[in-house]
């Protein structure tokens, strides 16, 4: 069994307000976890266009897993409303 993981540093170009990055984040998360069927975190950050999120997912396969990480970073850089700052990536 394989467990994937996905951090991400994003910078909410858009956001003006805490109220707006929660909004922003909230549906960033909520069509990830709808689409991939993962787990997503996010780290309490006081700044309000920046946040950190990590996903994690398992399967039985190493290649199902890296798939599955390939997709949710190309789903999140193809996203207008966000830039990734840095990402790390890993399979445990």
């Amino acid at each position: 069994m394989f467990i994937g993981y996905y951090k991400v540093n994003i910078f909410l170009p858009e956001s003006l307000s805490l109220k707006e990055k929660r909004r922003i984040l909230l549906g960033i998360k909520e069509k990830v976890r709808r689409k991939f069927n993962v787990a997503v975190a996010e780290k309490p950050v006081d700044k309000w266009q920046i946040a950190e999120l990590s996903f994690v997912c398992i399967n039985y396969t190493r290649q199902c897993v890296d798939e599955l990480i390939s997709k949710i970073d190309e789903f999140l850089r193809l996203r207008n409303d966000i830039q990734i700052m840095e990402c790390e990536k890993g399979i445990l």
